[in-house]
């Protein structure tokens, strides 16, 4: 049977009534400062239109046909939610709860908490410090080319805030749980914010858990702002139901010697679409970015990363490893741009990827875009299966088929995992994917 064609331009038009429709409860549920934002940003989205297979950006994942289904949208408040506990990981830190995108009442207040450090909801927040959220929110995120970043920014009501004032050495990890439960098929949004100034920092771990039976859309919109000689690690764990979906735009704003450390795994999925855009604008700033998926079935992640040079004597490194089963997809597209005069740059960007079925399919295109003279500059992508000769020696030596192949598997993500520098967060992000592992 044919395919039937999407028509973009009706779709494009279907979430902007979706918004008209609505646009009063959202803004009646939110505050000023995002309120304010929305019809620009509604405007934005519809000019750019949601992409296709036409785009460069989205060729390798039809998202369009996700959001043809139709989706309602949830503007009112939502409940608490109670999720088991052996879902999330077991490490040492505060714990923020985030349902359908907005702040939990099951929330406790954290205590003890350093002088100016400010843990919490974007909407409670922009009400009792409005000037932090003015300063900061959509700054990074107005200028995306991309049309769910834009209908986020119209769309968002809620969503998690972590400020770290100068100086500050906050050293204990946030957690947070960002929950989908219900079995409405509905698109929610969230929109989160993390500023850690001059001289300070922070870790945050973002448990995104979508439980079974849920038909949703998640877009979730990040931005950091990271000071001058500020330590920043941000981890995600993705465990999604199968016809669940998420879109995840980050951006990050580093200063001079900036050091950031991001790291996503993918553990399971419907469709999920990670961006992450990196701008270094101060000199010799470092970014270390890693990521990994573990997909079967009809799963499906889609890694765009962009990463501008905008300043001499900056490091970027880039490692993006996936491990595909079953009639899972596997895409990759790395973008790195040197512009002009960035100088002593140095910029390594590399995709590794396992068929483990041969139904499996793996996409991936690096990028270079490089108009200094003066760089160290490389990027790469495999694509192939376990190696057998590596598993004839360990069978060779009285080890099990199946037991060799998931040391060889793990060996292969630990890669990824062992650039996570807390030892909790990585030895528990390493038990998961282990146990995700342990039935392919």
């Amino acid at each position: 049977m044919t395919e039937a064609k999407i028509n973009i331009s009706e779709l494009t038009k279907q979430y902007r009534e979706l918004f008209n429709a609505n646009v009063d409860a959202i803004n009646s549920n939110s505050v000023p400062v995002l309120n304010t934002l929305r019809e620009d940003a509604i405007n934005r989205y519809e000019e750019l239109g949601i992409p296709n297979f036409k785009s460069e950006d989205y060729k390798y994942t039809r998202i369009d046909k996700v959001f043809a289904k139709g989706f309602g949208l949830q503007s009112q408040s939502t409940p608490s939610s109670n999720i088991d506990n052996k879902e999330l990981l077991n490490i040492d830190a505060e714990t923020i709860y985030f349902n359908n995108g907005e702040y939990s009442a099951d929330n406790k207040q954290i205590k003890d908490l350093p002088a100016g450090v400010i843990v919490g909801s974007l909407r409670e927040v922009a009400k009792e410090n409005p000037q932090v959220i003015e300063k900061y929110i959509n700054k990074l995120a107005k200028n995306s080319k991309d049309a769910f970043v834009a209908l986020n920014t119209a769309l968002a009501q809620d969503g998690f805030v972590l400020f770290v004032p100068k100086g500050i050495n906050y050293d204990k990890t946030i957690k947070v749980v960002n929950t989908t439960v219900d079995n409405d098929a509905n698109l929610y949004t969230q929109r989160n914010l993390i500023v850690v100034e001059e001289g300070a920092k922070a870790s945050v771990v973002f448990c995104d858990y979508i439980a079974d039976g849920c038909k949703s859309i998640m877009n979730q919109t990040t931005e950091v702002f990271a000071g001058d000689r500020a330590e920043v690690d941000i981890v995600t764990v993705q465990n999604q139901a199968e016809e669940s979906h998420s879109i995840n735009s980050n951006f990050y704003h580093l200063g001079e010697e900036t050091d950031l450390h991001a790291t996503v795994a993918s553990l399971s999925a419907g469709i999920i679409r990670n961006n992450l855009q990196v701008d270094m604008q101060g000199e010799n700033a470092e970014v270390s970015m890693m990521g990994m998926s573990i997909l079967d079935g009809n799963e499906h992640v889609d890694n765009f990363t962009s990463v501008s040079h905008s300043v001499p004597n900056c490091l970027s490194n880039q490692l993006y490893k996936n491990v595909l089963g079953g009639e899972s997809v596997g895409a990759f597209a790395g973008r790195i741009n040197v512009v002009r005069d960035a100088q002593k740059t140095n910029a390594f960007q590399r995709n590794n990827n396992v068929l483990i079925s041969d139904k499996a399919t793996m996409h991936a295109k690096p990028q270079l875009i490089i108009d200094a003279d003066d760089v160290k500059c490389s990027h790469g992508a495999t694509v192939g299966q376990i190696d057998e000769d590596a598993l004839f020696y360990m069978r060779a030596r009285g080890i099990g088929e199946h037991e060799a192949r998931m040391m060889l598997m793990n060996a292969f993500c630990y890669e990824v995992i062992e650039d996570i520098r807390k030892d909790d967060v990585r030895e528990a992000v390493a038990e998961l994917v282990e146990e995700k592992l342990s039935p392919i």
